[in-house]
């Protein structure tokens, strides 16, 4: 009972809740079924989806950064031809890498069900790495950014993980 009083405190109607918790349910429902790997359209979807948002992610990301750091170095530059070309290297390269990420992610989750979340987010990121490092064309930097990238999302993913079992703990 309160929790609908405090909804229509904050302007929602009877109406527009009932409405709110079913999408909601419905959204739970469809995530289930992806998790669980019954619906294969909408698998290949979440992985398209997920691609092009870290793609799009990535080249805003890229973009920012690029620009940043010019106007660090030189206020002044940034408007050139040079200076917008390099901008547009780095957002690229940050849209290629986000895209790897998100395909790479995605994909792992729908080929490999059954294997630890951590080894999904490993071989994003190697996929990830590598593909930040592919403009160079060389072995060594693309093989280091694949083994760097693959554990760092290790690292990260295991850093996750003790945080929220030091949350689960003190609740």
């Amino acid at each position: 009972m309160f929790f609908f009083r405090k909804r229509r405190a904050l302007g929602f109607t009877k109406k527009e809740l009932k409405s709110f918790v079913v999408n909601q349910v419905a959204e739970d429902l469809v995530f289930k079924k992806i998790e669980k790997g019954e619906d294969e359209k909408n698998l290949n979807m979440s992985i398209t989806l997920s691609t092009a948002s870290s793609a799009m992610g990535g080249f805003i990301l890229g973009g920012i950064y690029g620009g940043s750091v010019l106007v660090l170095n030189d206020s002044k530059s940034l408007m050139t031809k040079k200076a917008l070309k390099e901008i547009g290297t780095i957002s690229l390269i940050g849209s290629m890498s986000s895209a790897s990420w998100g395909f790479s992610y995605s994909s792992c989750k729908k080929y490999m069900p059954k294997s630890p979340p951590i080894a999904h987010k490993m071989i994003a990121g190697s996929v990830a790495g590598a593909v930040i490092a592919l403009p160079t064309k060389r072995f060594r930097p693309i093989a280091t950014g694949a083994i760097t990238g693959g554990i760092l999302a290790g690292l990260v993913h295991t850093i996750d993980q003790y945080f929220e079992q030091q949350l689960k703990t003190k609740n």
